[in-house]
């Protein structure tokens, strides 16, 4: 009997193994039926049925515009394009939208679709990686538990509702200019937090190429969304902290992965300063004053309100507020009191 205990121990722990490998196997192919059966879902609400990929949308040619200026140098854009969404600096028309829709366009604006609509295809594509990673990230952390066939039901359900529930879904009402650098900045912080995060269970914290690459993956968001860009660029920070303060303790390799993430992040921010000289004037400006945006100029009593209480006031916080629960009908209910 004390020589079978080894022996059953050692088949105990094959099975295990074995039944872990087995899950993890089944989980990629969840992970990638999900992620196509999302895209299918997310491409019928983008097109409102009809999977018409190259369909116009409004303002669906800002960012084509912007590939060819950008491909020449060129900081400003078409006012018959940008329309009241324009702002007047130094005597041209410039927007606020990040750079990367656009870079993504270069490709093909200029082998000949300058004149196609690419935004519901945007779009698409960024929810897409959005919920990919997502779905990664939850198998991840799933995979360590037991595996047994409640942890499987209790994973497939998990999985099924991030695809069809939240804001997954409810954002896809449009490809609206305003929405897809906002997708493509959520996209950009889900594959950063799964590839940061996908270690942490072994207690083990990103380095290496691992780091730049999370750098570089801050940097695009950062000319992407400015939201976006600045979480991202906090939570590299940290870990090129810890990569400086991993090197000082212990003397090894670490410090030229956190270097090399370091002047990555640096090449994205001074990239970001080229930018904003090129369309405000100024490196350090992210965003015009108000009083430059045409829809200001060509409305006298927007330019008086701006003027007067200015872009921002607390005493309008709870009528945003309940606009932003309550939709339309409050604020028009509201717009007599608003102008008195």
């Amino acid at each position: 009997s004390v020589a079978i205990h080894p022996i059953s121990s050692t088949i105990r722990v094959r099975d295990h193994a074995i039944a872990n490998d087995a899950m993890a196997a089944e989980q990629r192919r969840l992970c990638w039926f999900l992620t196509a059966a999302y895209a299918l879902i997310a491409a019928a609400l983008l097109t409102n049925g009809d999977f018409r990929l190259f369909a116009p949308e409004p303002f669906g040619m800002v960012f084509n515009d912007m590939a060819l200026r950008l491909a020449r140098g060129d900081w400003s854009i078409d006012p018959a394009i940008i329309q009241n969404e324009g702002f007047r600096t130094n005597g041209h028309i410039t927007t606020y939208f990040g750079i990367l829709p656009a870079l993504l366009r270069i490709p093909f604006v200029l082998l000949g679709g300058a004149d196609v609509f690419y935004s519901r295809l945007s779009c698409l594509a960024a929810m897409t990686i959005f919920i990919h990673f997502n779905l990664k990230l939850a198998l991840r952390f799933a995979a360590d538990s037991p595996a047994t066939s409640q942890t499987r039901w209790i994973v497939r359900a998990w999985c099924v509702s991030m695809i069809v529930t939240g804001p997954a879904i409810y954002v896809l009402g449009s490809s609206y200019v305003y929405n897809e650098p906002i997708f493509w900045g959520v996209a950009l912080a889900a594959a950063f937090t799964y590839i940061a995060l996908k270690r942490c269970p072994k207690g083990r914290w990103p380095e290496g190429r691992t780091l730049v690459l999370l750098a570089g993956i801050a940097g695009l968001a950062l000319h992407t969304r400015i939201t976006e860009g600045f979480g991202l660029y906090a939570a590299t920070g940290v870990l090129i902290l810890r990569g400086l303060w991993h090197w000082h303790r212990t003397r090894d390799g670490s410090v030229t992965a956190a270097l090399a993430a370091a002047a990555t992040a640096l090449a994205f921010i001074a990239l970001a300063c080229v930018v904003n000289n090129g369309r405000w004037g100024s490196p350090l400006n992210f965003s015009p004053p108000l009083q430059t945006q045409l829809f200001v100029q060509v409305d006298p009593h927007h330019l008086e309100v701006l003027m007067k209480h200015g872009a921002f006031n607390p005493l309008r916080l709870p009528v945003a507020l309940f606009y932003y629960l309550a939709g339309m009908p409050f604020k028009a209910a509201l717009v007599p009191f608003i102008e008195e």
